[in-house]
């Protein structure tokens, strides 16, 4: 005859870290856990050194992906797309050399940053609101979203240090390339077309990984970077080719 076992059997702990936790023995199912009333357990990592790791990262990924580029790579959908949505008045993007583009309500804190640098410091600085949505793909490479060599600053809350751009940045790039009017002739015709003269310079941004707050302070930092004002805390700079940095002080 079996023996049905019981949530609250005491039985002897397995291991040494539950004879830590419990001491000699515990209830088949602790009463940390409770079925009727679960809860989220497991660590929580502070937020600044979680940001640390995932920058560490993106260096040894790359130096990984170098001895591995000759492998076939994953195909990208066709259908995987992005509609985007100035959803920002127009006194926001008109006459600006320097466009942020961000997703979601990172754009509140833009906004913001936006305001005082047009007002504070006279800059002519920008903000694109995105909205992910199913296809057609948009509008973005429109020649009337920024002027001639804009900076674009693309700004994630996600990194991907293994593919050539973050999700955000690579459908960009994609629709600014399918934009531009080679030899003379547009790739797509159903995107209104750009000259390289109109390309702007993209920068890559990422932010807010592991819930780290996301500040006005870092849009001021991200424009000050692209515009050539500030270095990243390694030295480089926008001079010296580099157009990624990390958002995390």
């Amino acid at each position: 005859m079996s023996t049905w076992a019981r949530p609250d059997d005491i039985i002897d702990c397995p291991t040494e870290s539950q004879r830590i936790l419990f001491g000699p023995t515990r209830r088949r199912v602790p009463r940390m856990i409770d079925l009727t009333n679960p809860v989220l357990l497991g660590p929580v990592q502070n937020q600044e050194h979680y940001m640390q790791g995932v920058v560490a990262r993106r260096k040894q990924l790359h130096r990984a992906n170098s001895f591995n580029s000759c492998r076939k790579r994953t195909r990208i959908s066709e259908n995987r797309r992005a509609v985007i949505m100035a959803s920002l008045p127009s006194s926001r993007q008109k006459n600006a050399d320097t466009v942020f583009v961000s997703l979601g309500s990172a754009a509140e804190n833009i906004e913001a940053a936006v305001d005082y640098l047009r007002d504070r410091r006279n800059a002519k600085v920008g903000s694109i609101h995105l909205k992910r949505d199913p296809p057609p793909f948009p509008k973005l490479p429109s020649s009337r979203r920024w002027p001639a060599n804009a900076n674009v600053i693309i700004l994630e809350r996600t990194d991907e240090p293994m593919a050539g751009d973050n999700p955000m940045g690579r459908d960009i790039r994609t629709a600014l390339t399918k934009a531009l009017v080679a030899q003379g002739r547009p790739s797509d015709l159903a995107l209104p077309s750009i000259t390289p003269e109109q390309m702007p310079r993209l920068f890559s941004g990422i932010y807010g990984l592991g819930s780290r707050d996301f500040r006005p302070e870092h849009v001021i930092g991200a424009y000050e970077y692209a515009t050539g004002t500030r270095a990243r805390k390694d030295g480089k700079s926008a001079e010296d080719g580099v157009s990624f940095f990390c958002l995390r002080r």
